[in-house]
């Protein structure tokens, strides 16, 4: 593959070395309505239509090829004192981990009300992620 600007590519999906990495691919443009996609590849900058995608990433990687966790210390207590009561305490609780996190945010944007109240405000700040009611199951990905 040939790119001419690499811009952040590098340290999403590095060019040298081997790395692993997942990333949510999402679009609202003026040609197409708002889409989400997930993946593992690098992928195409126009991947829904001609209008451009913008990814979040599981990780990053720096200078060095160090992994460093695009989900915080901070989210993750959030996430866990948020469902403490439906993961449980203890021995028995189940564990949330960053990667939970990160296809939670995947399930939030495929939640047919999460796409409709973006689609109907123009607000910037109703975009951001809410923490959602479960069937008692704790968040998705909850680790038993």
């Amino acid at each position: 593959m040939l790119t001419h600007r690499t811009y952040q590519q590098d340290s999403i999906f590095p060019i040298d070395g081997t790395w692993e990495n997942k990333a949510l691919c999402f679009v609202a443009g003026n040609r197409l309505g708002f889409a989400v996609v997930a993946t593992c590849v690098l992928p195409n900058y126009a991947v829904f239509s001609l209008d451009p995608s913008q990814s979040a990433s599981l990780y990053r990687y720096d200078e060095t090829g160090n992994r460093v966790d695009n989900i915080t210390d901070w989210a993750l207590k959030q996430f866990t004192t948020h469902y403490a009561e439906e993961i449980g305490k203890g021995k028995s609780a189940r564990k949330i981990s960053k990667e939970a996190i990160f296809h939670y945010c995947y399930a939030v944007l495929h939640d047919p009300l999460y796409r409709e109240n973006t689609r109907q405000t123009s607000n910037a700040n109703s975009r951001a992620f809410r923490f959602t009611k479960t069937s008692g199951n704790g968040p998705p990905g909850a680790k038993p």
